[in-house]
């Protein structure tokens, strides 16, 4: 996806110095998170770092600047804190405030609004869900970069407000496709009622799932998966299903602590995933991203 051109081209030391190594190396920035420190925030590329790129775009937040100088080579935008807000009325007006030092920026473009409340739902940033009248997204120390090069990849970190969300995430389409195929490849049986399949639609239940994505030569994907009705540790032996398997966990941040120096980790947990018996079926999934 292409994008007009930005007004600035800026990034912070930090970004600088990030940036040489990725050059030098000839990878991409999210195949070098190692190089984070163990409390590294959390950190997402594609559409959803898209999406909050664009956000705060559009409520005119400022590059980052070094010495008030403008940098040659990406641009780095930063907030600290995005609340995104989906009114509970006919419509379900969607409106986002960013904050950053001590000044509030609102967006209430609908299309950028609603990408990023739709990514925000994806990351599991649901807030204060008890209140009545909206839904309320929020995450906070937020720094997304983009290179200046033609199809840039984005890439955003951030924290979560409120730590992970209690609340199950919803995954459909490709996503949801993904985690079914690879809990089925790796031998999950379809859940049963008192010992009979459910007719109709068949269900995969995991406990959980852990994918690690090393950086060797081959960037090399492996993934377990925790059975839901033995509890005994299954093998994903499809590397092609396994690579698909870390894109979708990157996009839905489940990249997990200890960043291991050498790989990157990503666990979820309580997944259950139900592919209907017709044509063409809509794959549904629900689970958890460690807290």
């Amino acid at each position: 996806m292409k994008f007009a051109v930005r007004k600035s081209v800026n990034v912070s030391v930090a970004s600088i110095s990030f940036l040489f190594l990725v050059n030098a190396c000839g990878t991409k920035a999210n195949e070098n998170a190692f190089l984070r420190s163990a409390e590294a925030d959390l950190e997402v590329s594609g559409e959803h770092a898209e999406a909050l790129f664009r956000l705060l775009e559009e409520a005119g937040i400022k590059a980052d600047t070094v010495d008030g100088r403008v940098i040659i080579g990406a641009t780095t935008l930063t907030a600290d804190k995005v609340h995104c807000s989906v009114a509970s009325t006919a419509n379900q007006d969607k409106r986002c405030e960013i904050q950053k030092s001590g000044e509030a920026y609102n967006v209430s473009k609908a299309s950028v609004a609603a990408r990023a409340v739709k990514s925000l739902d994806s990351l599991g940033a649901q807030v204060d869900p008890r209140l009545v009248g909206a839904i309320n997204y929020e995450i906070k120390n937020v720094s997304c970069t983009s290179p200046v090069v033609p199809n840039p990849e984005i890439s955003c970190s951030y924290e979560l407000s409120q730590g992970r969300s209690d609340l199950a995430l919803e995954l459909s389409g490709v996503d949801a496709s993904t985690f079914f195929d690879s809990m089925e490849a790796s031998g999950i049986q379809p859940a049963t009622v008192n010992g009979q399949v459910i007719y109709g639609s068949t269900t995969l239940n995991a406990d959980a799932i852990h994918c690690t994505s090393s950086f060797d030569a081959n960037f090399t994907k492996h993934c377990e998966i925790t059975d839901g009705a033995s509890g005994s540790e299954l093998k994903l032996n499809d590397a092609a299903m396994a690579h698909k398997m870390v894109e979708v966990m990157e996009r839905i941040g489940a990249k997990v602590n200890p960043l291991l120096i050498g790989a990157n980790n990503y666990e979820v947990l309580e997944v259950s995933c139900t592919k209907p018996v017709v044509p063409n079926p809509e794959v549904s999934c629900s689970l958890k991203l460690v807290k």
